[in-house]
């Protein structure tokens, strides 16, 4: 039972065989691909803004991986759109996205 005025309890992250094989990979992409990921994570800062009504606009993870292929002609799986979002989240905790769960959630140290 939620009572007014404290914080609903969080569910308990789940952490899947494919989670973790997937967060492996998109971690060695991004070893492999310093450049291209960053194109990722500067495209993620130039669509966060502050919208009219103060509230913040979070980008998709699959518009910032879309964007990373035009731009730098690299392919990617779109499995790892949500592993890259968390992990551009723990190198750089001012980074927001619009994110669902996901398995990755039980495979990061980024606050979502």
């Amino acid at each position: 039972m939620i009572c007014v005025g404290e914080p609903p309890e969080r569910e308990p992250v789940r952490r899947s065989a494919k989670g973790s094989r997937r967060m492996h990979n998109a971690r060695k992409w991004v070893e492999d691909n310093p450049l291209e990921f960053e194109v990722f994570k500067q495209e993620a800062r130039r669509a966060q803004r502050a919208m009219p009504d103060g509230t913040l606009f979070k980008p998709s993870p699959n518009y910032c991986i879309q964007t990373m292929r035009s731009r730098t002609m690299k392919s990617v799986p779109n499995a790892y759109s949500p592993y890259f979002a968390r992990i551009a989240m723990e190198q750089e905790p001012d980074l927001k996205f619009n994110l669902r769960k996901s398995a990755a959630d039980g495979w990061t140290t980024a606050e979502i």
